[in-house]
């Protein structure tokens, strides 16, 4: 059913293990492409799932992205962090993917006019200057 395919997305997104996520990821969605837009009891999306257990750019999290973009300007409830700062924290945190959700709407660490962070974000779509695709950084 559909709730099934739901919660199995939000499953899969905090407990597959290597480069195998992604082919379940593009499964899941194929089959439902509203699953990623689905958000648990702590209003996290499955990308706030994925990025959180150490999830990657290249194995999914890109995917996830371009199925539910407004994931992006959400913070969860529990940790009260954007999906960027999710997949920065921690022993999981990874630089290429934090870059690429920051590069799709770089607008959530915009300062305001006194030099300190907004709290309210008045654009929230994602950057069109910079399409989503495939992107690694150079060491």
């Amino acid at each position: 059913t559909e709730e099934e395919i739901n919660e199995y997305g939000h499953s899969i997104s905090s407990r597959s293990r290597g480069r195998n996520f992604k082919g379940k990821v593009d499964m899941i969605y194929e089959a439902n492409p509203e699953a990623a837009k689905v958000r648990d009891d702590n209003n996290c999306y499955p990308l706030h799932i994925a990025v959180s257990s150490g999830k990657r750019w290249d194995n999914g999290v890109e995917c996830l992205l371009l199925a539910s973009p407004e994931a992006l300007s959400v913070a969860a409830t529990n940790s009260k962090l954007y999906p960027f700062q999710l997949s920065a924290i921690g022993n999981v945190g990874d630089l290429n993917t934090t870059y690429g959700l920051l590069r799709a709407m770089p607008n959530l660490v915009t300062p305001s006019k006194n030099g300190t962070p907004s709290s309210k974000r008045r654009n929230t779509k994602v950057n069109s200057r910079f399409p989503l695709k495939k992107r690694r950084l150079r060491n």
